[in-house]
């Protein structure tokens, strides 16, 4: 864990890291935004929601943001309940995130013995660069700190989600129906 260390990201200081199991490989990426973002990870407890949030760089270089959720969140429901399935189907208008939600389920950074529930997004959609595949298009490359922000705004909404209520009781539900 040598190479683990804070970093100020913006106005929020996060730990950060390298991939211990797997080092990626940016031998072959052109020059770049991405060549001042010297780590793979980061993760910090957002202050305004109390939750664990982490971005990681995916395959290509490009960044993605995760929201760990308690188990009994609302959020983890799966089937019979108000989504109709995880929050990947769909896409959830309730969530504003970049690209839209790309992952609900279990999730790990193994460098910091980080697991749970969460909720996450990538940055490597069309329009968006990636390191990897830089010279593929004219897209833009979505930073640290664009993924970080993006990642606490998802949190923020997480926070706030409130499950529908039905009123299912007396004659009110009745003169719903009809």
């Amino acid at each position: 864990m040598s190479n683990i260390h804070t970093r100020d990201i913006g106005s929020l200081t996060v730990t950060v890291g390298f991939y211990e199991d797997h080092p990626m490989d940016r031998s072959a990426w052109p020059s770049g935004p991405w060549d001042e973002e010297l780590f793979d990870w980061a993760i910090w407890t957002d202050t305004a929601t109390g939750f664990r949030c982490a971005i990681k760089r995916n395959g290509s270089g490009a960044w993605c943001g995760y929201v760990l959720t308690p188990q009994d969140h609302p959020v983890n429901r799966r089937v019979d309940d108000d989504f109709g399935g995880d929050l990947t189907s769909g896409n959830p208008v309730w969530l504003d995130v970049h690209g839209g939600v790309t992952f609900h389920g279990r999730w790990a950074l193994t460098e910091m013995d980080e697991a749970g529930h969460a909720v996450g997004f990538d940055c490597n959609h069309y329009m968006d660069a990636a390191p990897r595949y830089e010279s593929m298009g004219n897209g833009e490359y979505r930073t640290a700190m664009y993924a970080v922000s993006e990642t606490r705004g998802l949190a923020r909404q997480i926070a706030d989600y409130q499950p529908l209520e039905q009123l299912v009781s007396g004659t009110n539900a009745d003169e719903e129906s009809q």
